[in-house]
């Protein structure tokens, strides 16, 4: 069986520090999963899962950004701090992220979003970093941005979009990851837009501690009940365990590079 991994998860999050971090890496690695990408959503989370990546250095990879939701007054400052973070060398971060626009909340500013999302998307060109982008209700907007960017590798997380959205992310050459949204019931259309999609371009996650899978609902969720949602993707796409992980491995490969 080809190793397991999460695309997307937050273990910094109190939620599972909760738990106990040692405890959940362990369960991923009893689940099969050998790789956690680990999101910063401000530069606080940044560090800490700077620091998860040197104390398991063979199973965790982070990254750095900052969260559309937590964008503040000192957001453009945090932005000029991440360049030189990365300028330096001193920290490789595996990608750019987590970013994006999220306009769900009525009363966040869609001008500051907008401006410190197209500073971290030069980052990710000037970098040759991916950039793993959270879309809320921002689709339309998120594509507009990325159409600027032209030269840009990136990830829509979590996406939940219609068919009509994927495909025009995925015109613009973008990857799709999916989380265990996947196995609600109620969100069959997003399981018939996923079959109509390229396999090379479909990631997975578990956008750990949220998200949990249909069976664990009202739990805080971990990346090693991400064998629940790929269950689910493995029926979707009429692939065995086996094929679909190799497959999904081969596409992670292809963003990360």
């Amino acid at each position: 069986m080809t190793a397991k991994f999460d695309f997307h998860a937050h273990l910094d999050d109190e939620r599972l520090k909760s738990i106990g971090i040692t405890k959940i890496i362990n369960r991923a690695i009893k689940a099969g999963v050998d790789l956690i990408i680990s999101n910063a959503i401000n530069l606080k989370s940044f560090k800490e899962n700077l620091q998860l990546s040197q104390d398991f250095p063979n199973l965790v990879k982070s990254t750095i950004g900052l969260q559309p939701l937590q964008i503040s007054q000192d957001s453009k400052i945090d932005i000029e701090k991440i360049e030189k973070i990365v300028e330096r060398g001193e920290f490789k971060p595996i990608a750019i992220g987590e970013i994006g626009l999220d306009f769900y909340y009525q009363d966040k500013n869609k001008k500051d979003q907008i401006e410190i999302f197209e500073r971290q998307l030069n980052l990710a060109e000037k970098f040759n970093l991916t950039a793993i982008i959270h879309v809320r209700q921002s689709a339309a907007e998120t594509l507009a941005i990325i159409k600027n960017h032209p030269n840009l590798k990136f990830v829509c997380h979590s996406f939940a979009e219609n068919y009509v959205w994927a495909k025009n992310f995925l015109d613009r050459d973008g990857w799709l990851s999916f989380s265990a949204m996947i196995t609600y019931p109620k969100n069959e259309e997003l399981r018939q837009t996923i079959k109509k999609l390229p396999l090379d371009r479909i990631l997975i996650e578990s956008d750990s501690p949220a998200l949990p899978p249909q069976s664990k609902r009202g739990q805080i969720n971990e990346p090693s009940f991400i064998e629940e949602t790929a269950a689910k993707l493995s029926q979707i796409l009429n692939l065995d365990q086996n094929q679909l992980w190799t497959k999904l491995r081969q596409n992670l490969n292809q963003v990360l590079t």
